[in-house]
């Protein structure tokens, strides 16, 4: 007599689960806390808030983020030195683009300014 062994042959597969990416609450650093301000920068007539949130003691670092009306991160800055967003009184009547601004050199008042204006769903900075 012989013996016959079936082998499964068939390979189960599952859905992936899908993983959302949480984002990040901004908090207060050292004792330095989140500022938050209201802006339209995107035109559709509803104001965006722009958040400069602290992320060291060290030279004002920081980094600015710009959050939509579904509390989506719509811009993120990276991390600078002395950062600051406003709009300009231009942007402001545009309802349009914000101004962001920070150090380019340790310990220095030296610093850039750069204007973002928001075009085809993306902040792109002026001269490009």
């Amino acid at each position: 007599g012989g013996y016959l062994w079936k082998q499964k042959t068939s390979i189960e597969t599952k859905e992936p689960e899908k993983v959302e990416a949480k984002q990040e609450l901004p908090k207060c650093f050292a004792g330095i806390c989140p500022s938050y301000s209201s802006m339209d920068v995107d035109g559709d007539g509803l104001a965006e808030s722009a958040v400069n949130i602290p992320t060291a003691m060290t030279q004002g670092a920081g980094k600015v983020w710009i959050i939509n009306d579904n509390n989506e991160i719509i811009f993120d800055s990276g991390i600078k030195m002395r950062i600051n967003v406003y709009q300009t009184k231009e942007q402001i009547e545009q309802s349009n683009g914000f101004t962001l601004q920070y150090g380019t050199e340790v310990n220095s008042t030296k610093g850039v300014e750069i204007k973002y204006t928001y075009k085809d769903g993306q902040f792109m900075p002026e001269g490009n």
